[in-house]
């Protein structure tokens, strides 16, 4: 069994070790803000101080980070990813970002020794803390074997689709319609709310119809956040 090491406990990540740990794996979690850990601990999963404690303590290292800049400090801090040596390391990125991004990074991983593999991940909190989520899957395929036993502890569908980018071109097309969805459901809620309907009263209508999606209610706070400005 494979030391596992997770970069990034954000509601995410927290919830993705949660299930490893229940799977019986040996999980490290480090975060840029150490009292994000916390929680892990309690929950059986060990700290790692820095990144490169991280690396040199675990074979397969989970990055699931919500933005580029967070990206960025992981691999270019001084103690960042690319000051690591890598060999007989498998990094998997779970993080959803750019096509040129993501290929960006096996590349630098390539030059470190290691091993490169993209995941990102579809769905919330709770398929990740039940091993429910989508992963769609981008790299060697040797590589991708090796690690397919995590994939069956977090996915309840994962798809390898071929060499690195293939993975996040699917996760942003699948991306992009619930984009223009949430714009439209907001602008619909607008509609009800400025009528003088209360927003909850509006929002339970709208889930009892066929303009309900099945993820519409994970946004209900954003969009009355929205609506309110």
């Amino acid at each position: 069994m494979n030391r596992i090491g997770l970069c990034g406990t954000g509601k995410m990540g927290l919830e993705i070790a949660k299930r490893l740990l229940d799977c019986d794996q040996i999980v490290t979690a480090w975060n840029r803000t150490q009292s994000k850990v916390a929680p892990l601990i309690e929950f059986g999963a060990k700290r790692a101080t820095n990144i490169s404690e991280l690396v040199k303590n675990n074979d397969v290292i989970l990055i699931i980070v919500g933005n580029d800049v967070a990206l960025d400090y992981i691999y270019e801090n001084s103690d960042g990813i690319k000051s690591q040596d890598l060999k007989n390391k498998i990094i998997i990125e779970l993080s959803t970002t750019s096509v040129e991004k993501m290929k960006s990074l096996e590349q630098t991983i390539h030059s470190l020794n290691g091993e490169f593999i993209e995941c990102p991940v579809g769905g919330s909190t709770k398929p990740a803390r039940d091993g429910n989520l989508l992963g769609l899957v981008g790299g060697n395929k040797k590589t991708f074997e090796k690690i397919e036993y995590i994939l069956k502890l977090i996915c309840k569908r994962y798809e390898y689709l071929g060499e690195v980018g293939k993975g996040t071109a699917m996760k942003l097309a699948i991306n992009l319609p619930l984009m223009v969805y949430w714009q439209a459901l907001g602008e619909a809620m607008s509609i009800a709310t400025n009528s003088g309907i209360k927003f909850d009263k509006a929002l339970d209508i709208m889930m009892d119809s066929s303009g309900a999606a099945k993820v519409a209610h994970l946004k209900s706070n954003i969009i009355l956040q929205a609506i309110k400005k």
